[in-house]
């Protein structure tokens, strides 16, 4: 045991009592030893946590805290350690904050679109995506609504605008949805709303299935220079003017 008081107006401290022999047995270490924090739990299981959750469950931790160091936690302390632990390998939830200065590394340019979930509970997954610059798909923002309508993407598209903002050089990519068209115009009316190329292909295909028409439809679309963009689509209205 060790007691000691501040030394007034001064930043020392003065011993006032010390005994230095140690009386408690093992045995008195219990399931409410107040050391046995959620962060020294953390320190001690760092090591042992990979990158999926479920590999080092708490009775797993309990065991080897109890093995290791001769302490008994419940569960509950396990469970906040590896918590804890996972918090100082990967970061807490608010370190999603940090997302808005990683956008100034982001392309310009964000795609969105929806795919229906067919899990049992159904629902419909909207998603907003970006490029890095390293060239790598980087998700912004999902969401689960019920359906794709004109109130969801609303819904959806201004939590988004909190995040990025709008901008005459934000570019949107999208199929061109009625309700997705809405809604950029009215939250982001600087931006740029493009339709994607792949969902244009499609339409293509499906009504009027010409090759040459395709062929010339994806170089076009590719190209990076006004006068070869220009021929092509010359090409292409020769070849299919309703095309």
């Amino acid at each position: 045991m060790l007691r000691a008081s501040s030394v007034k107006q001064s930043a020392i401290f003065m011993i006032r009592k010390f005994n230095n022999v140690h009386t408690c047995s093992i045995d008195y270490r219990h399931n409410a030893h107040r050391y046995a924090t959620s962060s020294v739990i953390a320190e001690q299981i760092m090591g042992k946590l990979n990158n999926t959750y479920g590999s080092y469950d708490p009775t797993a931790i309990a065991r080897d805290i109890e093995r290791e160091f001769g302490v008994k936690i419940s569960y509950h302390q396990a469970r906040q350690g590896k918590i804890a632990a996972l918090h100082l390998l990967h970061g807490t939830p608010a370190f999603g904050a940090s997302i808005r200065g990683y956008l100034q590394y982001m392309r310009p340019v964000i795609c969105v679109d929806s795919s229906h979930l067919k899990s049992p509970y159904k629902g419909t997954l909207l998603l907003a995506t970006a490029q890095d610059a390293n060239k790598q798909i980087y998700p912004l923002a999902w969401g689960i609504v019920d359906a794709e309508m004109n109130k969801s993407w609303m819904w959806f598209l201004s939590n988004l605008k909190d995040l990025v903002g709008d901008s005459d050089e934000l570019v949107f990519v999208s199929d061109m949805k009625n309700s997705i068209e809405n809604a950029i115009a009215h939250l982001f009316p600087r931006a740029h709303h493009e339709c994607c190329v792949w969902h244009m292909e499609k339409n293509l295909i499906q009504q009027y299935n010409n090759a040459s028409s395709i062929f010339l439809f994806k170089r076009a679309a590719r190209t990076y220079r006004t006068e070869e963009f220009e021929r092509l689509m010359g090409q292409l209205c020769r070849v299919s003017a309703r095309a």
